[in-house]
């Protein structure tokens, strides 16, 4: 009995110190959750900071795209200006076969030279003042020229910009991809962690269930040799019992004195076997009280490691969502990575179209520098063949054809990019973005494409001819990929530049009997910076349109 008592203490011990031992592993199992959400809240902040960078460089974006929108109107003014200098040089060039004609026939009628003193001298202040007005015409040529250098300086600036931009992205793009390592790393010791505390469980498991079947055979050992020694006892006792009996029966016809002592020793023999009884149920009543309580401990000890499992699939479940959520940052990553490989392409082509427009300006430079080289040339013989009296001076109706060309209104409607965006529920929606060119006026409307659909729909009922163009089709899966976006920006960008066309083809419509803004927008309010403005003006009403009061 002591050494049972001395074993059930040993494993009160050992059952003390498992219980310390597992909640020295509940705390830490805490502060690796812990550490884990604040783990979490780094990558929270981090996304905030990733969606700020991003909105930065749509903004740097949109200026890039102003700046070249710029940039081509300024080299299309060029080419207009070289364009008229060249056919002035061919006017030129034409007028001085003229004046070689009238100088050969002015060898021949040199006898009527004299009658014509007075007509020769009026047309020598013609010829003059067209010398002026040419002179005049050259350096407005030339202020084009320093202008359009004043341009592209400011564009070599934007490109700077642009190139810090870039380099600021980049390094910001390290920064997260070392961050996101960290974050990765660190995911990996906390799963190397739980992974541990899981095999430390299991093995405590196994001794908790090892222990259970050492004190389940114990005490059927314990009861068994108790059981055995008292049934000893008793055969032994009876045995003895008997032997007595024997020899009192015996003792009985010899000695009546020897009687007295017998009966005394029975009855000490009964007493002793009662109180052996009584210390047999005393026993038998102290297991019971220790198999309840050894029952109890392994009931406290299955409940702990029931809530040890909960709180490591808890971890567990936190380490998914934590994986989940570098995921994210991954993928957020990429796209951001994407948006800089497609601003570095955009970089680059701007950086293309600048060194063209150096080298045509450089060139325009040189025919201009030639155009003029040769004016003053002609001029100069010119004015000599005037003096002498041998070349009529040119008639006004000649110096007409000097003129400029006439101009031609222009209106350009362009989707050039396409946007990604998030609602506040979370959900990724299209925007496209669109150019309205119209003369010196430019702006910039964003519709998305349930916006164009219904568009669409409401022009189909007010202008003929719109079924005929083709408009891109509504689709239910895969509506955000960026292969559809790309396709249905061309398609849209086709759509509305054939659809402005047909208005202007159209009789009745405001944008048919003037090419200005308020006209377009009377006839297709779609196109004003207000996004709650209707599709399209009653056609009804559009007759009544009077282009000289706007």
């Amino acid at each position: 009995i002591n050494g049972l008592q001395s074993q059930l203490k040993e494993e009160k011990e050992k059952n003390t110190i498992l219980q310390a031992q597992h909640n020295e592993k509940i705390k830490e199992i805490h502060e690796q959750l812990d550490v884990v959400t604040n783990e979490k809240k780094k990558g929270n902040e981090e996304i905030d900071l990733l969606k700020q960078d991003i909105k930065s460089l749509i903004s740097a974006k949109e200026i890039s795209t102003n700046e070249s929108s710029d940039l081509s109107t300024s080299v299309e003014k060029l080419k207009e200006s070289l364009a008229s200098a060249t056919s002035k040089l061919n006017e030129a060039e034409e007028k001085l076969k003229v004046v070689e004609s009238e100088l050969e026939t002015e060898k021949k009628n040199c006898v009527v030279r004299e009658n014509t003193i007075a007509a020769l001298e009026e047309k020598h202040a013609e010829i003059v003042h067209e010398k002026e007005n040419l002179q005049a015409e050259m350096q407005v040529c030339g202020d084009d020229t320093s202008a359009l250098s004043v341009q592209l300086s400011s564009l070599k600036e934007a490109m700077k910009r642009l190139q810090e931009i870039n380099t600021k992205l980049s390094e910001k793009m390290k920064g997260k991809d070392a961050k996101i390592e960290e974050l990765n790393e660190s995911l990996l010791v906390v799963t190397g962690k739980c992974s541990s505390a899981e095999k430390e469980l299991v093995f405590k498991e196994k001794e908790l269930v090892q222990l259970r079947d050492e004190m389940t055979g114990a005490m059927s050992q314990f009861k068994e040799t108790s059981l055995k020694v008292l049934e000893e006892t008793k055969s032994r006792l009876g045995q003895r019992v008997r032997e007595l009996s024997k020899e009192l029966e015996g003792v009985r016809s010899n000695n009546s004195s020897t009687v007295s002592a017998l009966t005394m020793k029975l009855e000490q023999v009964v007493k002793k076997a009662k109180q052996l009884e009584h210390d047999r149920q005393a026993l038998s009543t102290h297991i019971v009280t220790k198999e309840k309580e050894h029952s109890k401990l392994m009931q406290t000890s299955e409940i702990k490691l029931v809530e040890l499992h909960e709180q490591l699939r808890i971890a567990k479940e936190k380490l998914v969502s934590a994986e989940e959520n570098s995921e994210r940052e991954k993928e957020n990553n990429t796209q951001l990575q994407l948006q800089v490989d497609t601003i570095t392409k955009e970089k680059d082509n701007l950086s293309e179209q600048l060194v063209e427009a150096v080298t045509h300006i450089h060139a325009s430079k040189k025919t201009i520098e030639k155009l003029e080289a040769s004016l003053e040339r002609t001029q100069d013989r010119l004015d000599e063949a005037v003096k002498k009296g041998a070349v009529v001076p040119l008639r006004p109706a000649d110096t007409l054809a000097l003129g400029s060309r006439e101009h031609v209104p222009r209106l350009i409607v362009s989707i050039p990019t396409v946007m990604m965006l998030r609602d506040k529920k979370g959900n990724n929606y299209h925007i496209y973005q669109i150019y309205i060119t119209l003369e010196e006026q430019q702006w910039v409307i964003y519709r998305r494409y349930s916006e164009m659909l219904s568009f669409q729909r409401e022009v189909r009922e007010h202008l003929n001819g719109v079924d005929n163009i083709p408009f891109p089709k509504k689709v239910t899966i895969g509506s955000r990929s960026p292969k559809l976006a790309e396709e249905r920006r061309l398609g849209l960008q086709y759509f509305l530049q054939n659809l402005v066309e047909l208005a202007r083809q159209t009789e009745g419509t405001p944008i048919q009997q003037e090419l200005s803004k308020p006209a377009l927008l009377l006839t297709f309010p779609f196109f004003s910076e207000d996004s709650n403005s209707s599709a399209l003006s009653p056609i009804a009403m559009l007759d009544d349109w009077d282009a000289d009061e706007h």
